[in-house]
């Protein structure tokens, strides 16, 4: 929520942006970060489906076994926020950026690009006959 994310002091103070050689082998950037280093922002999804079906009485123009049921569908029930992951799956990558120059840190590092989406409810009724 804060800029710099979990970075206050921005990302160059925490990284080192590689220098590339002319020529020869380029070095590994990623030869400081290990798996699992960092944890991003987990996940906490509740979904509920609240049910009830009603058997309807036998009617000339009904006829037999005729039914109404009536669906309540909850998604993120408490209503819990969210976040992506920073640079994830069909997201920016601004949030994985050092720096963009490799002289100022970018104020975007760390942060996550949005959130998923607050409770939703869906409500259905069938008929069937």
């Amino acid at each position: 929520m804060t800029p710099n994310g979990n970075f206050p002091k921005g990302a160059l103070s925490y990284f080192t942006v590689p220098t590339w050689p002319m020529f020869g082998i380029p070095p590994d950037p990623a030869a400081d970060i290990h798996r699992n280093m960092f944890r991003g922002p987990g996940y906490f999804g509740t979904d509920m489906v609240l049910a009830k079906a009603f058997g309807l009485p036998k009617m000339r123009v009904l006829g037999e076994g005729t039914r109404l049921n009536l669906q309540v569908m909850a998604y993120n029930v408490f209503n819990k926020l969210n976040l992506y992951q920073p640079g994830g799956v069909n997201q920016s990558n601004i949030g994985t950026l050092i720096s963009t120059d490799g002289v100022t840190s970018n104020p975007q590092f760390g942060t996550s690009p949005g959130a998923y989406a607050g409770r939703i409810v869906e409500l259905q009724a069938r008929f069937s006959f």
